[in-house]
C-alpha cells in the first residue's frame, strides 16, 4: 500500500518540492541523476531523494560547487503526504563535498536562501529540524582571516529549529581533520575528532555560545566553554579548554607542528592537566592570543630520539602566542631523575 501510494503521489510531491526550492534559493540547483519518492528508504519517514545534485557557487567561477552530493534526501512524516500541506523536517546528505567560502569583503557563498515572504500560504514547507551527513568532504576558506580548513565528515548529526533566528544546535559526530592553515602556517593536521556539544545560535548577532562542549582529538577529551562571533573582517574568538588525563603521550600531538621534530617517537605516562585560553580576533592581519598551561605530576617520559628515560617528572610549562604569531614555550618548574640516576 505504501509503495502504491508513493507512486500515485510521486509526481505531485516532486513538482511541489522543486517549485519550493527554486522559489527559496538564489543559486542554480542541478539534478543529474533524477528525483524519486520512497516510503521505504528512510522508514518511518517518507523521503524525496535527489541523485547527483549540485549547487552552484555564487562567488567563485569555475568547476568548484558549493555542494556536490551523490544523494540529498528530504524527509517528512508519511501521513503528511496525504494532507494538503507537506512539511519536510530532516535532510540526509550522502557522499559528496561541501565547499564553503568567504571572500575578502566578508561575503559568503553559503547564504543562498531568499528572505521568507510574509502572509504566503504554502502547501509545502521545509522547516529543518535535523541534518544528517556522512561521507562528506568539507572545505572552508576564509579570506578575511587567512584560514583554510579541510576535513572529512564520517558521520555528523545536527539538531535544532533551523528556521528560527535563535535556537539550540545539538551536534554529534565523527570527523577526520586533514589540516588547518592560518596565514599560511600549518596549525594542526591529520587528527580524528569526536564531538558532542550544544551551541546557542544567534543568527542576528552571528554569535555562537557553547552551552555544552565536549570534543575528543585522537582520544584526548577536551571540555570547551566560550563563544564565536562572526565579524565583517574576521571572527572574534573567546575560548577556554580543559583536559585531564594520565597518558602524557597524547599531549605531544597538540604541540605546534614546528616543535614536533624534537619530540618524535616520544612517549610517557603521568597525570596531567591542560588549560588553554584563546582570545582575540582572527583575521588576515592578526591572530587571537593563545595561552596554554600544562602541569605534570609524577610522570615518566621517554625522549625517543635521544634514548633518555626521565622518571618522577614533575613539571609546569606554558605555551604563549601573541597576535602576530610570535610564540614561545616557558618551563617554570621541572624536576626528575635521569636514567635511574
Amino acid at each position: 500500500l505504501g509503495i502504491l501510494s508513493a507512486r500515485l503521489l510521486e509526481d505531485r510531491v516532486k513538482e511541489m518540492l522543486i517549485a519550493n526550492i527554486n522559489e527559496q534559493v538564489t543559486v542554480p540547483v542541478k539534478v543529474d541523476g533524477g528525483i524519486s519518492l520512497s516510503v521505504i528508504k528512510h522508514f518511518p519517514y517518507a523521503s524525496v531523494t535527489f541523485s547527483k545534485i549540485s549547487i552552484g557557487d555564487k562567488l567563485r567561477k569555475g568547476k568548484t560547487k558549493l555542494l556536490k552530493a551523490k544523494e540529498v534526501s528530504f524527509l517528512c512524516n508519511i501521513f503528511s503526504l496525504f494532507s494538503d500541506e507537506i512539511e519536510f523536517s530532516k535532510i540526509v546528505i550522502s557522499n559528496g563535498e561541501l565547499n564553503a567560502y568567504r571572500n575578502e569583503a566578508g561575503k559568503t557563498n553559503y547564504h543562498i536562501l531568499k528572505s521568507p515572504k510574509e502572509n504566503v500560504q504554502e502547501k509545502l514547507k521545509v522547516k529543518l529540524k535535523s541534518l544528517l551527513a556522512h561521507g562528506l568532504k568539507l572545505t572552508y576558506t576564509d579570506k578575511t582571516q587567512g584560514m583554510i580548513v579541510d576535513l572529512e565528515v564520517k558521520s555528523l548529526l545536527l539538531k535544532g529549529n533551523f528556521s528560527e533566528k535563535n535556537f539550540d544546535l545539538d551536534s554529534k559526530g565523527q570527523l577526520h581533520l586533514n589540516r588547518v592553515l592560518a596565514n599560511n602556517e600549518l596549525l594542526i593536521s591529520n587528527r580524528d575528532i569526536t564531538l558532542e556539544n550544544t551551541l546557542f545560535v544567534d543568527l542576528q548577532k552571528q554569535k555562537y555560545d557553547f552551552r555544552k562542549g565536549d570534543i575528543s582529538v585522537d582520544g584526548t577529551k577536551f571540555i570547551i566553554t566560550g563563544s564565536l562571533t562572526a565579524l565583517k573582517d574576521g571572527t572574534s574568538i573567546n575560548f577556554k579548554l580543559l583536559s585531564k588525563g594520565k597518558d602524557i603521550q597524547q599531549f605531544y600531538s597538540f604541540f605546534p607542528e614546528k616543535y614536533k621534530t624534537g619530540l618524535a617517537n616520544a612517549s610517557g605516562s603521568g597525570e596531567y592537566t591542560i588549560t588553554a585560553d584563546i582570545n582575540g580576533v582572527l583575521k588576515n592581519s592578526s591572530l587571537p592570543k593563545v595561552n596554554v598551561e600544562l602541569s605534570l605530576k609524577d610522570g615518566e617520559l621517554k625522549l625517543g630520539n635521544y634514548n633518555k628515560l626521565l622518571k618522577s617528572v614533575n613539571a609546569a610549562a606554558r605555551y604563549e602566542m601573541d597576535e602576530t604569531g610570535n610564540d614561545k614555550i616557558i618551563i617554570s618548574n621541572f624536576g626528575c631523575t635521569l636514567n635511574n640516576l
